[in-house]
């Protein structure tokens, strides 16, 4: 019960979700919370350090869309409703910047919607421990180390980098694969982005934001995963995962930046002889296509 006239106690109800998680998840239990949440307003409750990990999932939609929903609510949820657009159109470019996963709202069906949540909450509780929580350059070269590197890009796939697809096409054969390794970034080709004339196109006002949130990322330290490309061409190294990443680091004056080149020849894997590359580890990966 809430006294009249008393505001809401965000940090305890924060910190009792928390433990509610905890007990479900000593019984094996994922738990799923719905609702305006961010990063910082977890981070600093006690009750974290029993929680292993922490995914956030962005539900968004175009700013106009925003406003058209914002308008429509009923009188009574709009007494100040021109400042309330204003905070919620601020605080969505915040989330943009800083939650990198999410899906689109705006021309989306409540059913699309909720199969597009429930698959990724599937990807982060399905993903192999081993992983789930290690997604980064740190996880793939130790992977690398110990001959896994084919193993670690399928789980980073499945996983956290939610590239599902990505994934049936490259099991469709043997690969073979090197590194990780760092590729000067004149060397690759991306394939995503708001260019017109870009393979798979991407809107300005959801690519810049999320460019400057991968940015501030790694400023912080993120050890972000290296991007995975397609060196199947002899004439090109197309970035197939991580375009956003390859780009905040671009954009940031790096000279180079952590890859993973997968090959679908031998013959081409073992004759890639770019200077870069012959101190790389170099892996087969399994003969059985699936």
């Amino acid at each position: 019960m809430q006294a009249d006239g008393v505001g809401v106690n965000w940090a305890a109800v924060r910190a009792a979700w928390l433990s509610v998680a905890h007990g479900l998840a000593a019984g094996g239990l994922p738990t799923v919370l719905l609702g305006p949440l961010a990063p910082f307003h977890l981070q600093d409750l006690r009750q974290t350090r029993w929680v292993r990990s922490l995914h956030f999932f962005l539900l968004d939609c175009p700013d106009a869309i925003r406003r058209e929903r914002l308008e429509a609510r009923p009188p009574w949820r709009g007494r100040q409703r021109e400042r309330d657009i204003e905070e919620q159109t601020r605080w969505s470019a915040w989330l943009r910047e800083h939650i990198h996963e999410g899906v689109d709202t705006g021309g989306a069906g409540v059913d699309e919607t909720v199969k597009s949540v429930a698959a990724w909450v599937r990807t982060v509780v399905a993903a192999p421990s081993r992983w789930r929580d290690d997604a980064t350059l740190g996880a793939a070269r130790r992977a690398a180390a110990t001959g896994e590197v084919e193993a670690w890009v399928y789980d980073y796939l499945n996983g956290s980098g939610r590239n599902v697809p990505m994934v049936r096409g490259l099991r469709r054969q043997q690969r073979w694969w090197i590194g990780p390794v760092e590729v000067p970034v004149g060397e690759l080709v991306r394939i995503v982005g708001p260019e017109p004339d870009m393979p798979y196109p991407r809107a300005p006002e959801d690519w810049g934001p999320r460019l400057a949130g991968i940015q501030q990322s790694l400023r912080s330290g993120w050890d972000a995963p290296p991007v995975i490309v397609d060196a199947c061409r002899a004439d090109a190294l197309l970035v197939s995962d991580g375009n956003h990443r390859f780009e905040a680091q671009r954009q940031m004056g790096r000279d180079a930046v952590w890859a993973l080149l997968f090959f679908d020849d031998a013959e081409a894997w073992r004759s890639f002889a770019q200077p870069w590359a012959i101190d790389a580890p170099r892996q087969a990966g399994a003969r059985a296509a699936l």
